[in-house]
C-alpha cells in the first residue's frame, strides 16, 4: 500500500519509486501537444506533400486530434489526474 508524504505531495512506494501527482498542468500539456503536431505537420508537408493524400492519412488525422486537444484545453479536463482531499 503506498504511503502519502504530505509535504512533498508525492506517492512513495516501497521500492522508492515516486510519482509526482501535481506537477502537470493540463493547459500547458495541450499547448505543447498542438505545437508538436503543428511542427510535425509542417515538416511532412514540406518534405513530401503527397502525405496529405496518403490512404492512411498521416497528416489528415492531425485535424481531429487538434480539435480534441482544443476541447480538452477549453474544458480544462485533467485526464488521469488524482485529487487528494
Amino acid at each position: 500500500m503506498p504511503k502519502y508524504n504530505s509535504p512533498k505531495r508525492t506517492w512513495k512506494y516501497s521500492n522508492d519509486f515516486k510519482v509526482n501527482i501535481t506537477s502537470v498542468n493540463s493547459k500547458l500539456c495541450c499547448i505543447v501537444q498542438v505545437c508538436v503536431i503543428a511542427i510535425y505537420t509542417l515538416l511532412l508537408t514540406f518534405i513530401d506533400p503527397s502525405f496529405w493524400l496518403h490512404p492512411f492519412g498521416p497528416i489528415v488525422k492531425n485535424i481531429p486530434i487538434v480539435v480534441l486537444i482544443g476541447y480538452v484545453y477549453a474544458s480544462n479536463v485533467n485526464i488521469g489526474s488524482t485529487k487528494i482531499k
